[in-house]
């Protein structure tokens, strides 16, 4: 049979989301232009790589419960305790020891300290993986932690002194 083509592979067309021979040599053009601000967004499947299970494809995924309603600022409220019992502390490990930055993490920190800070990083995972990595890098100001880090809390405000904000 013959293989469709799209625009994204006609001669003279860029190639957009399409793995291929040219997709580190074209990154690398990238992260060369004077002015470029680079984003890498990870997730899930970067720290896979590391033996962290993922949230949505083990057994005991989290993403596969009741998470919409369990994982919420609102269901806290009703009872930190049981949330905390029943919902966060079988969902995730209170810690990750033993699992190290895999190559991926190892490629961004140099990629990152290559790039004289033109590089961020916004990643979804809580393992704090980006900030071991053998390659020392400036992760504090280049490392957005989406949804936070096992082990760094924050105080949650009232319902009151939300509303008043």
């Amino acid at each position: 049979p013959k293989r469709k083509t799209s625009a994204a592979t006609q001669p003279g067309n860029r190639r957009r989301s399409i793995r291929g021979a040219n997709s580190l040599p074209t990154l690398a053009e990238i992260l060369n232009r004077p002015s470029a601000l680079t984003v890498f967004i990870t997730g899930a499947g970067l720290s896979a790589a590391s033996g962290i299970p993922t949230f949505r494809h083990s057994p005991d995924a989290v993403w596969k419960g009741d998470v919409w309603t369990s994982a919420t600022r609102s269901a806290w409220r009703k009872g930190s305790v049981g949330w905390w019992n029943d919902f966060w502390l079988k969902s995730f490990p209170l810690q990750f020891d033993g699992y190290v930055p895999n190559s991926g993490h190892e490629a961004i920190a140099r990629i990152s300290n290559m790039s004289r800070g033109r590089v961020k990083v916004l990643t979804q995972n809580v393992d704090g993986l980006h900030q071991k990595t053998n390659e020392s890098w400036n992760h504090e100001e280049n490392l957005v932690e989406a949804h936070g880090r096992l082990g760094l809390y924050k105080c949650v405000p009232t319902e009151e002194q939300e509303s008043n904000d």
